[in-house]
């Protein structure tokens, strides 16, 4: 015989469940995380721009996983749009996994370099070490270019990106409305735990969000 739970019982259960937390109310869901624009740190943009010229327009953007590489040259490609002519945008790459595809985006940013757009590069080493090489000292040399990098390249360092808590706290303010001690706890952790990885810091949130907080 099948014992159907008391009613106390069912009341403590209910007590018990809290609603689900739809992924899109999230605040750390992409929708929300990719709208949040590069912070220019310990200098000016006009610097940043005056250093572009004085370095022969082919440069590098350096530094470790998850500190903005990607978020700055998508602002650099916004920003060089606005002045380069209509018909000649920025061409935006970005490497693919896949080592077949490698020649074709050669081939690709070849055509792009030969119109007079500036290319922008994101991922160079996914390029074996010989496409590299082959790109930055011979192929692509007469193109102005931004590539973004984990070490430095046979071309100028133009900017290298890094992170700290006051960089962390400045964009989670801009993602949580009126942040508890409890939430700022939690995610100092879980950026100590990504050793200053914004990025993997972002995601873990997005975890922590979903299982401590209702909707």
């Amino acid at each position: 015989m099948r014992v159907m739970p008391r009613l106390s019982s069912i009341d403590s259960i209910s007590e018990t469940v809290r609603p689900i937390i739809r992924a899109i109310d999230n605040p750390f869901a992409t929708h929300h995380t990719d709208t949040l624009p590069f912070v220019l740190q310990h200098q000016s943009w006009e610097n940043l721009w005056a250093r572009l010229s004085k370095l022969g327009n082919r440069v590098a953007i350096v530094g470790p996983h998850g500190t903005g590489k990607t978020t700055l040259l998508e602002e650099i490609g916004r920003q060089l749009a606005q002045n380069e002519s209509p018909n000649a945008p920025p061409f935006h790459l970005f490497v693919s996994r896949n080592s077949r595809e490698h020649k074709r985006e050669r081939q690709l940013l070849h055509r792009a370099g030969r119109q007079g757009r500036w290319l922008l590069i994101d991922g160079l080493e996914r390029w074996s070490w010989w496409h590299r090489y082959r790109w930055l000292r011979y192929e692509g040399k007469a193109y102005r270019t931004v590539v973004t990098a984990h070490a430095n390249t046979w071309i100028p360092t133009w900017h290298r990106t890094q992170t700290d808590w006051e960089l962390l706290c400045g964009l989670l303010n801009q993602l949580v409305p009126d942040p508890d001690d409890r939430f700022w706890n939690a995610a100092r952790g879980i950026w100590q735990k990504h050793s200053g990885n914004i990025r993997e810091t972002l995601r873990g949130l997005y975890d922590w969000w979903a299982e401590h907080r209702q909707s």
